[in-house]
């Protein structure tokens, strides 16, 4: 069947609102990546593919997850939308968490401050007359759960702007070119929000070093995929400030010219005791609880574990609820000392240690 046959039937398709019959699909032809632009009904949609839009049935096994703004598979010889690579794109978040949410990390935060400085009119102006130039990136690093994410969003709390908040794996697609064509995507939509903040969490799935890949392939496509982030990051410039925040648990794994892009790096540490007091007073908040000081909780933690992490102080703490509950009875220090014993999750992560 040539094209001009299949735009006939389509038509009749789009009248009758009938399925288009992907048998009839060749898995030999090219295809292409596209954007769903608008729905005609169940079966059909507009793509915008380059400057052109073009309308295209819509195969079954990608009808379930078909939007608009999505990023699609599309075969242009037979027009038809044959998988959904990516969901129509994030919205930009309004985060309800501040500084004063997170426990400690009082120097981590005034580094960050510092930074988001640029988005205050009157800060900025300050900071250009010393010939200040703004930051392009920050990188947080450090051990799982010491609150990189959270201090991610309270910056952009602070700074009262947009905030989009991603995972790098939401990026990573396995047809060829497809994942640079989604980060592309993303900053298209943030400058678009600018001045704003691009959050993108577990940064070693993007950016990893070619030595830790061992096929060609693989090696190949993350190259396109670094190669593109570092573009898109380099292209930046007052006019459109977009922020681009990132975080790795493993910061060694990662491209040394991504993390050279990233002109401010904040090791974000495992909380002292100290620490672990102000975070275990902020999980007690809102507790009917008898006779429980945070500083002794705090210390028990710490005896049991010196690695404990503000997730691992949440989750221990969220435990004691929950033996509480199932023993009906009042939240006591005896549900903390029940919970700490239950608790396993005594990693080590001593080796973490600041960029030189």
């Amino acid at each position: 069947m040539n094209s001009r046959e299949f735009r006939l039937e389509l038509d009749q398709i789009v009248t009758k609102k009938e399925p288009p019959r992907t048998s009839k699909i060749d898995p030999l032809l090219g295809k292409k990546l596209a954007s769903v632009e608008s729905i005609i009904d169940e079966y059909h949609v507009i793509l915008r593919y380059g400057d052109r839009g073009v309308c295209a049935g819509v195969a079954q096994e990608a009808q379930p997850d078909i939007s608009e703004g999505a990023q699609v598979l599309y075969d242009d010889k037979v027009f038809i939308v044959e998988k959904v690579i990516r969901k129509n794109k994030p919205l930009a978040e309004k985060p309800g968490v501040v500084f004063d949410d997170i426990g400690g990390l009082e120097k981590e935060k005034d580094r960050l401050i510092t930074v988001l400085d640029y988005f205050n009119p009157e800060k900025r102006a300050e900071m250009e007359l010393r010939s200040m130039r703004p930051a392009r990136g920050v990188l947080l690093y450090g051990p799982p759960g010491t609150g990189k994410t959270m201090l991610a969003k309270a910056a952009a709390n602070y700074a009262a702007c947009p905030f989009y908040n991603l995972s790098a794996s939401q990026l990573i697609d396995k047809h060829l070119g497809a994942t640079s064509k989604n980060i592309q995507s993303i900053f298209r939509d943030a400058r678009q929000d600018s001045p704003c903040i691009l959050y993108i969490d577990e940064m070693t799935a993007l950016g990893t070093q070619r030595a830790y890949h061992t096929s060609e392939g693989a090696e190949k496509e993350v190259a396109r995929a670094t190669e593109q982030f570092l573009s898109e990051m380099q292209g930046m410039n007052g006019e459109e400030y977009v922020l681009v925040m990132g975080s790795t648990n493993l910061p060694d794994a990662l491209d040394r010219a991504l993390v050279s892009r990233f002109d401010r790096k904040i090791y974000v540490p495992l909380p002292d005791l100290n620490q672990k007091e102000k975070i275990t007073r902020l999980k007690l908040e809102g507790i009917e609880y008898d006779g429980i000081n945070p500083r002794i909780v705090a210390e028990l933690i710490h005896s049991a574990d010196e690695n404990a992490s503000g997730r691992g102080i949440e989750d221990i703490i969220e435990l004691a609820k929950s033996i509480s509950y199932s023993n009906k009875r009042d939240f006591t220090l005896n549900d903390i000392e029940e919970a700490i014993i239950e608790y396993s999750g005594n990693l080590n992560f001593n080796n973490y240690r600041p960029f030189s």
